[in-house]
């Protein structure tokens, strides 16, 4: 399997190979012993563990915040940011039960403490109930929304005032560099900014470049 991961937006997504067509899915919504390798790879993988360490830096996490995961994958970060969050509440939300069994092994402590819930839903369609976070935050799921300035919109009204919502993402597109991380960069931006959100931005130097951007609600 190579190293990169296919961005929905590369041409090999859609393209006439089916095995590659196949692989693509898996890291859209992993399944089954194919998807559970997929989930091997986004917790071992060093970009992507260097990536969580740096997002969950970010968030600027207290004890008793109440946070949201779109998007966990195998649980890496929820992890992490458990470390932090010791009196408050995580949830993590995810379309895929293999990825969800994953976090569950991770985190089987959270969860046997009431300190974690597992949601199986699409992002885009959030339960109702899920509101009120201090902070909300997804990596590498953005370039899958096909109604990207929807979903945002939506999970800024998700946010409690003085909330943060955080997206962060690295191209995988094949032969993606700085112009196209600058590029996203530049959307998630606008796409805050029209969700009310005030925008900032960070960029991890990796090859290539990770962007995140940091949505504050007033």
């Amino acid at each position: 399997m190579s190293d990169d991961v296919i961005d929905r937006h590369d041409p090999r997504a859609n393209g006439p190979n089916p095995v590659l067509r196949y692989l693509v899915s898996q890291f859209h919504r992993p399944r089954g012993p194919v998807g559970r390798l997929a989930g091997w790879v986004l917790a071992n993988r060093s970009s992507n563990v260097e990536r969580g360490r740096f997002l969950v830096d970010l968030l600027e996490l207290e004890p008793g915040h109440r946070v949201l995961e779109l998007g966990p994958g195998p649980g890496v970060a929820l992890t992490a940011a458990a470390e932090r969050i010791t009196a408050g509440h995580l949830v993590a939300v995810d379309h895929s039960t293999t990825m969800l069994e994953q976090c569950a092994e991770r985190n089987r402590d959270l969860l046997r403490d009431g300190r974690l819930t597992l949601v199986n839903a699409d992002a885009r369609r959030l339960p109702g109930d899920l509101i009120g976070f201090d902070r909300i935050w997804a990596m590498n799921v953005w370039h899958f929304w096909p109604d990207q300035d929807d979903a945002i919109a939506d999970l800024a009204r998700r946010l409690a005032p003085g909330g943060r919502l955080v997206i962060g993402h690295q191209p995988r597109n094949r032969g993606a560099g700085p112009a196209d991380a600058d590029a996203a960069r530049r959307c998630l931006r606008d796409q805050m900014a029209d969700a009310g959100l005030d925008p900032d931005d960070r960029v991890l130097d990796l090859d290539p470049p990770a962007v995140f951007v940091v949505g504050h609600r007033s």
